[in-house]
């Protein structure tokens, strides 16, 4: 595997981290992850969930990915 190709994967995989996480903090029933968000709170990590997901769907644009 060439170094673009690792730090394409990594990139990838740190995105789809970063979603995860959003997720889980936003997730009322996941009592070991979920934040305390108030409803601004909620609004922010939505947003950037919906962000995160964007640029995602572009790199794997860009870069061929699936």
């Amino acid at each position: 595997m060439s170094d673009t190709s690792a730090a394409i994967q990594k990139f990838q995989a740190l995105l789809e981290k970063c979603i995860e996480v959003r997720d889980q903090a936003l997730n009322p029933e996941n009592t070991l992850f979920r934040l305390p968000l108030g409803e601004k709170g909620k609004e922010a990590a939505q947003g950037e969930r919906e962000i995160l997901t964007d640029i995602l769907y572009q790199f794997n644009l860009i870069f061929g990915v699936e």
